[in-house]
């Protein structure tokens, strides 16, 4: 995978409501390119990998999984996407998640 798609992936991974931040500290999932690691995306043509920690305060995982492969959707080029959830991080609050049905790609607002 291209680091410069790993980082667009990653902006709008960030940019999902229940999203901590992306997870890949040393040995974990990472694209690297000429100076630059990005950290919690990797993958190939056919599949990515992406690497959350979610803030503690989400009310359902699968919905922030699902929110996380609907913002990389368009950019995914037809390609499987795997959501992995490697922690929680009870230190954040997300308020905009605590709501049923607020959990949406790129913060567009609630899904109806």
């Amino acid at each position: 995978m291209n680091v410069d798609v790993a980082q667009r992936i990653s902006d709008r991974v960030s940019a999902v409501r229940g999203v901590a931040r992306l997870s890949g500290r040393i040995g974990g999932a990472a694209t690297y390119g000429a100076g630059r690691r990005v950290e919690g995306v990797r993958g190939s043509e056919s599949c990515i990998e992406i690497h959350i920690v979610a803030a503690g305060s989400v009310m359902s995982l699968p919905a922030v999984a699902d929110a996380v492969r609907q913002a990389v959707g368009p950019i995914a080029d037809g390609a499987q996407v795997d959501v992995f959830v490697d922690d929680l991080d009870l230190d954040v609050v997300d308020l905009d998640a605590l709501e049923p049905g607020a959990l949406d790609p790129v913060g567009t607002g609630p899904q109806p």
